[in-house]
């Protein structure tokens, strides 16, 4: 699948404010798409600004990538991806706080995102390049139950499982 062509990214700063740090949305020039990433004004109102605006642009920007996949594919997933996405690019939230709770067997429905970008994170531990592969499968042939297991090769409850494990014994959630 070739890579998706971003034509054009334009940044404004509304006027208005918000629920959410931005938005994006697309306006469609023939065969060129023109993506619109509108900033919250309150970022400005954060001790460093700087830092918040270029957080606000790199999520903006994996969320440009996914754009297309919005109806494709679960929120939860789609929210962990752009976490994930963040987090190598050092953007990330705070790290989560795994607090004993219920975890919902397919961990890529969890309603925290960082808990998806982990479980993320582990898929590409154990396969590399699951996550580009699970982008395009999606974006290919849509969602279905088993896609994650496909790109994996193998169960992908298991490493549900493991996760959930090291979250009731209080460890450190990685595969390693």
């Amino acid at each position: 699948m070739p890579e998706k062509l971003i034509d054009q990214v334009e940044v404004e700063l509304l006027d208005r404010n918000l629920t959410n740090g931005h938005t994006i949305h697309v306006k469609s020039f023939g065969r060129k798409n023109k993506y619109v990433l509108s900033l919250n004004p309150l970022v400005m109102e954060f001790g460093d600004f700087k830092s918040r605006i270029r957080k606000e642009i790199q999520r903006g920007m994996a969320e440009m990538l996914l754009f297309d996949q919005r109806h494709r594919a679960p929120m939860t997933l789609l929210d962990g991806m752009v976490e994930y996405i963040n987090e190598l690019a050092s953007f990330g939230g705070p790290k989560p706080v795994f607090k004993l709770r219920d975890f919902s067997e397919k961990c890529w429905e969890d309603k925290d995102p960082r808990v998806v970008a982990k479980f993320l994170a582990n898929c590409e531990e154990r396969s590399k390049g699951c996550v580009g592969r699970l982008n395009q499968e999606i974006h290919r042939d849509g969602w279905y139950e088993d896609k994650i297991d496909k790109v994996l090769g193998f169960s992908a409850i298991h490493l549900c499982a493991k996760l959930s494990d090291f979250v009731l014994k209080g460890e450190d959630v990685s595969t390693e």
